[in-house]
């Protein structure tokens, strides 16, 4: 998977996020693509879109299944968080 790839399925998918920080996000995103010519320029449905309070959203991007959320989530959907992303998480 491209890096592009990677931003774009947990962009894309908090684009269905009702919180206000996702949607400044997605306008920035927008903007951006706008700004620096994108290839990315029709939105990806997303399906089976879920909101999971307090911890963040879920949703399927094609084939994929694109998760948006902290530590809470991930450990609730049974998905394993790297060492890196553990001492990130517990530095910042």
């Amino acid at each position: 998977m491209m890096k592009e790839e990677v931003d774009f399925y947990p962009l894309i998918t908090q684009a269905y996020s009702e919180h206000p920080l996702a949607k400044a996000v997605v306008e920035h995103a927008k903007w951006l693509w706008q700004k620096h010519g994108s290839s990315r320029e029709q939105v990806t449905e997303v399906r089976d879109f879920e909101v999971h309070p307090g911890t963040g959203v879920s949703g399927k991007v094609g084939d994929r299944r694109v998760l948006v959320g902290n530590k809470r989530l991930m450990n609730a959907l049974n998905v394993s968080v790297g060492y890196e992303v553990e001492s990130y998480i517990s530095e910042n």
